[in-house]
């Protein structure tokens, strides 16, 4: 029997399993994080909190985190009781009932102000662009051979930055790898410095305000 109110496409529905996969302890932990405000200061994604909570990695923690958000708005849009709720991701996930899971995700899913606060920040951060999960580089020489090519002239040093970045909306993680010269390091650098000295100057701006990232 499917679902009565979610409606979950196909690659949505193995983040709902993922969910529905958690021990009733795993999703108490992932209730907890998504209810500590204090959490937004360390300036850790959210999804870099339920990894580090729940010792997973992060491809997983974002299906837990696509999952909840998906689920919420429509619990909100459809007013589903918790019975409705708990049912519809049994046939989500194809998975059969279990007492002390099944109670985890119904206390996972009653919003509380906190809820709501961390829900806000989080879709703020991700709202309209994917955001990055991970970035990494990889230097390399490229040899540049004689006009005979019976010898090597010299060495071309580069740098391969590879960004990964997830959309919140599709949920699909795609990579960006792109070459930089020396000069492209520096210059990105400058960039980034820049951006640093003005979020600085923002916090600033306005005693009393409490900032998150």
């Amino acid at each position: 029997m499917g679902a009565k109110f979610l409606i979950i496409p196909d690659e949505g529905a193995e983040d709902v399993a993922a969910l529905a996969g958690l021990s009733a302890e795993q999703i108490t932990q992932l209730d907890s994080v998504l209810s500590d405000k204090s959490s937004l200061k360390r300036g850790s994604r959210i999804f870099q909190l339920i990894a580090e909570r729940l010792s997973v990695g992060q491809d997983v923690a974002l299906k837990l985190w696509s999952a909840i958000t998906n689920i919420r708005l429509q619990r909100e849009r459809f007013g589903m009781t918790d019975a409705d709720l708990v049912s519809d991701i049994h046939a989500v996930a194809r998975v059969g009932a279990e007492a002390e899971r099944d109670e985890a995700l119904r206390k996972l899913f009653q919003r509380s102000d906190e809820d709501r606060f961390v829900e806000k920040v989080g879709a703020l951060r991700h709202a309209l662009l994917p955001h990055m999960v991970e970035a990494r580089t990889v230097v390399e020489t490229r040899p540049i051979f004689s006009k005979d090519r019976l010898k090597i002239d010299g060495m071309l040093l580069l740098t391969v930055l590879d960004v990964t970045c997830h959309d919140h909306v599709t949920g699909d993680t795609k990579s960006m790898t792109m070459q930089l010269s020396r000069k492209n390091i520096v210059t990105l650098r400058e960039r980034l410095d820049d951006a640093e000295k003005k979020l600085t100057l923002l916090e600033g701006s306005i005693p009393g305000m409490e900032f998150f990232e």
